[in-house]
């Protein structure tokens, strides 16, 4: 920033000059070129511009599971959204986005609580092979009801040399099972033939005699 010494009072714009006054003097700044259109175009931003690619992607993943979730439980928690962006980019952003390792992601996701309940579900959900293994190890004085939510992330798309993915499954599976106390220290196993661009996400639902508690985590 330059100040100027004048007779002239110079105020306004000449150019790429501006003159303004500050305290009785006068000041010069230059106007810089539009940082939106040097973002896209200038060589040097080539990175930025990739890593935003990479980034767009990311987003679309983790509102997909996100949402999944939010659609069937009574209550998530948006900050898990978070959890699932900063997890999927520590995949995505060490890959080819041409070649992005899908079933890394489901394993790197996996355990997230997506709603408020950090305590353990009555009936344990996990995934062995293509199997999801239900188990209650606990005694259960009523029943509980689950949901196996299966959904298949969005495809990644090349338009103009620009990637772009939707930032919803592409379809949605849902398992419903009712697990009883007599089903105290038995396992069940459900198949699900799970494909490497799938993830999972249970929610247990579970009246323990004063108020319903739901339990949302991705598996």
């Amino acid at each position: 920033m330059a100040k100027v010494r004048s007779i002239a009072n110079l105020n306004g714009k000449l150019g790429d000059v501006v003159f303004f006054k500050r305290n009785g003097r006068t000041i010069v700044r230059t106007k810089r070129a539009d940082m939106s259109k040097r973002l896209k175009e200038d060589a040097c931003y080539e990175g930025h511009r990739n890593r935003y690619e990479y980034l767009k992607v990311v987003n679309a993943f983790a509102t997909a599971i996100y949402r999944m979730g939010k659609e069937y439980a009574q209550k998530t928690d948006y900050k898990s959204h978070n959890k699932l962006y900063s997890r999927i980019s520590q995949v995505l952003l060490s890959h080819d986005i041409e070649d992005l390792p899908l079933q890394e992601i489901r394993k790197h996701v996996k355990g997230l609580v997506l709603n408020f309940k950090e305590t353990l579900p009555p009936i344990s959900a996990g995934l062995h092979d293509d199997d999801i293994i239900l188990g209650c190890d606990t005694a259960i004085e009523r029943e509980a009801r689950i949901k196996i939510l299966i959904g298949t992330l969005p495809k990644v798309r090349k338009y103009k040399d620009k990637f772009k993915a939707d930032v919803n499954m592409q379809a949605v599976d849902i398992i419903e099972f009712t697990v009883y106390p007599e089903d105290h220290l038995q396992n069940i196993k459900v198949p699900i033939a799970l494909q490497e661009d799938q993830v999972v996400v249970v929610i247990t639902n579970y009246f323990d005699g004063e108020y319903e508690q739901e339990w949302v985590r991705v598996v």
